[in-house]
């Protein structure tokens, strides 16, 4: 199997998961594969994958998200958030634009009320 983008981040998320439902700080990397139906290699490079970018930690074959981790995943789960994160100067140009509009409109009731 190839590298996929998408199966990190489930990979994350399923780990992140799995730790909430127990009462561990980390989670057995091979149980994270074997949720997911991976081989137990292919967690392995996941998970040296998520130390690489920062989002965990790992030692042992036990793998524990970071601070850092926990936030990035919590944007997996919301989409609309990290579109957010991604696209800042859409965002911006777009409350910019909401704003103008709105006080144009305001402008306009309050010279029609004065006039």
């Amino acid at each position: 199997m190839r590298f996929s983008e998408e199966m990190l981040h489930r990979f994350a998320i399923q780990a992140q998961r799995m730790i909430e439902e127990s009462d561990r700080w980390d989670v057995k990397i091979e149980k994270v594969a074997e949720a997911l139906g991976l081989p137990a290699a292919k967690g392995e490079q996941f998970a040296r994958d998520l130390v690489v970018m920062g989002w965990a930690t790992s030692t042992s074959g036990w793998l524990m998200p970071t601070p850092f981790g926990y936030a990035e995943i919590a944007k997996l789960k919301r989409p609309v958030r990290r579109w957010i994160d991604h696209h800042p100067l859409t965002v911006n140009a777009i409350l910019m634009t909401g704003t103008g509009i709105i006080a144009g409109v305001i402008g306009s009731v309050i010279t029609y009320l004065m006039g």
